[in-house]
Formats: C-alpha cells, sequence, structure tokens
C-alpha cells in the first residue's frame, strides 16, 4: 500500500487560514494533490468532519437541492471539493458566515476556472463598481451584497490591502461646516471597472453613465503617482459643496478637481473649496491639451502635464 507523504507546511497554513477565517479557498491545477490536501487535513481534524466531492453526483444532488439547509446545520469542518462546479454556493455561504452562531468552517477546493473566478470577484469588488467615486455606504452595500456591515468592511480592507481599491478619507477639520465623514471608494485598475461596468471598449465607455466617475478615478491615481498618497483627502459639505482631491504639503493645502469635459469652466462649489480650505491653488484637471487660467489660483490643467505642476509655495 503506497503511503502518502504528508505535506505538514501546507496543512499548517491550511489550519492557520481556519483560525482566521471561517472560510479558506484553496486553488489550484487539476491533479496537483488539493483533495489529498484535504484528506490529511480530515485525518488529522480533531472534531467533525465532512467532505462534498461535486464530481461525485449524490454530494452535487445534495447541495444543489438544498444548499442552505445542508451547509447551516453543518458542524466542525466542511470540505467542498472542485467548488466551480457550483458557483452559486459562494451567495449561499456568505450569510451562513457571517452567522456567528454557525459552528462549522469550509475549506473550498477547486481549479483556477472562470466560474470560481467569477463567483468570488462578485462577493468581493463586483457591487463596487457601481460605487466608484462614491462615498461609503456601508449599510447599503451589505444590503445589496445579502451581507452584513463587518463583511463589507472587511472585504473594503482585503481589496484595499491589495491595491484593488483605493479609500479616500474626507477632510473634516472644518468645525463651522456641517462636513461628510464618510470617505470615497475607487477601483484602482480602470480595465477592471470597465470590465465590471460591461463597458470593455471606448465607445460603450463613452456613453455609459458612469465615464465621468471612471475619468475622475484615473486622474486621481494618476496625480496621486505624481505627487504622493500621503495627506491625500476629499472634501464635500452636507450641502453639496466638494472638491476631489486636496493634498497637505507642509501645511499648504493644494486642490484637485477632475473634469470629464473638453472645456471646464469653474463652478460655485470650486470657489466654496477655495474658501473653505485656504487653497494655494485649484487645478481641473481634464482630457484636453492647453493649459489655461480659470479664475484667480484656479487653472485648466490637461492631464498629460500632471507630473510638471510644483507643489511648491
Amino acid at each position: 500500500m503506497m503511503k502518502l507523504i504528508p505535506r505538514l507546511s501546507l496543512l499548517e497554513r491550511v489550519r492557520l487560514g481556519l483560525s482566521e477565517s471561517p472560510v479558506v479557498v484553496l486553488l489550484g491545477a487539476r491533479q496537483v494533490g488539493k483533495t489529498t490536501l484535504a484528506e490529511q487535513l480530515i485525518a488529522s481534524w480533531n472534531g467533525p468532519a465532512t467532505l462534498f466531492d461535486l464530481e461525485a453526483a449524490d454530494s452535487r444532488e445534495a447541495l444543489a437541492a438544498r444548499p442552505e439547509t445542508v451547509l447551516r446545520d453543518s458542524e466542525g469542518l466542511v470540505v467542498i471539493d472542485e467548488v466551480q462546479r457550483l458557483p452559486e454556493i459562494f451567495a449561499t455561504l456568505r450569510p451562513i458566515c457571517d452567522d456567528r452562531r454557525g459552528k462549522a468552517m469550509f475549506l473550498l477546493l477547486g481549479s483556477a476556472s472562470l466560474d470560481m473566478v467569477r463567483g468570488i470577484s462578485e462577493t468581493l469588488a463586483g457591487m463596487l463598481a457601481h460605487y466608484h467615486g462614491q462615498t461609503w455606504n456601508a449599510s447599503e452595500l451589505a444590503r445589496s451584497m445579502d451581507a452584513s456591515e463587518k463583511s463589507t468592511r472587511h472585504y473594503r480592507a482585503l481589496l484595499s490591502g491589495a491595491f484593488m481599491v483605493r479609500v479616500l478619507p474626507p477632510w473634516f477639520q472644518n468645525a463651522g461646516k456641517r462636513l461628510v465623514k464618510s470617505p470615497k471608494v475607487y477601483l484602482r485598475d480602470s480595465g477592471i471597472l470597465h470590465w465590471l461596468m460591461g463597458a470593455p471598449s471606448v465607445r460603450e465607455l463613452l456613453v455609459n453613465p458612469r465615464c465621468g466617475a471612471s475619468w475622475e478615478g484615473f486622474a486621481l491615481e494618476q496625480a496621486l503617482i505624481a505627487h504622493g498618497q500621503r495627506e491625500a483627502y476629499f472634501y464635500r459639505t452636507q450641502r453639496g459643496a466638494e472638491l476631489d482631491l486636496m493634498l497637505l504639503r507642509k501645511g499648504r493645502r493644494w486642490g484637485f478637481e477632475f473634469k470629464f469635459s473638453d472645456a471646464p469652466r469653474t463652478t460655485k462649489s470650486m470657489h466654496i473649496a477655495m474658501e473653505d480650505l485656504k487653497l494655494e491653488r485649484l487645478w481641473v484637471v481634464y482630457p484636453g491639451a492647453r493649459e489655461y487660467p480659470l479664475a484667480d489660483s484656479i487653472t485648466a490643467l490637461p492631464l498629460g502635464r500632471i507630473h510638471d505642476i510644483s507643489l511648491a509655495p
């Protein structure tokens, strides 16, 4: 009888993941040993353990017919192998894992197939595309995902730590104003954003109602690449006056507005921001080619020249 070599370091990493999260996903190509590793984990598990192999008809039918009932009543370790065969299982697992009364933890095994990647991306990022450039609303996002507010904050932290999402904090040190105090969120990769928006081509993007928000996020990233990410904020009052980006440098404040327009103009909101924040200068960044003054200390700036400006007094 062939004796299997125990993969002690891998087993320890899986155990560590399960101690930190109710769900661990183990991805890899077929026939690389994922199932064998799971079987070794089950054999050494101190407590009840259940294996669902979705390549087997009985396991697949049990979970496809009444997945919530089967999984919610589970205890101990639950291993679901070849999970990409039932991608809808992710929607079932979300509320189960959010319930602190749950007695199970889940190890999901699968090939990195399109179905599985789609399931995970919808859970973590696919709603966020609609909130790109907007202030964070945990309760609204939680309702749309059928998850808890705590889970949405956790997902946001994961995406931010993976450099997929930009969380831009508000500036709210003006005690005389009623200010928005929730951060704004942006998907940092414009290509991923456009795919999630259903606008993979320039033609489709230009007619998409979120085109302006896409430009704002892209231009924001370029400004932060050019001038640094530290002490970066947005500003918005409850009455609607706002500034897309303020950079604080050596006690001085510099403002940026991002406009998807051929010929941007000043607005009342810009003048309010200039006065409220005591900005040294405000640049209105747009996709044109000419730099020109709009008002005192307010300048229209082509995005291609954003590296050329100086934030020195």
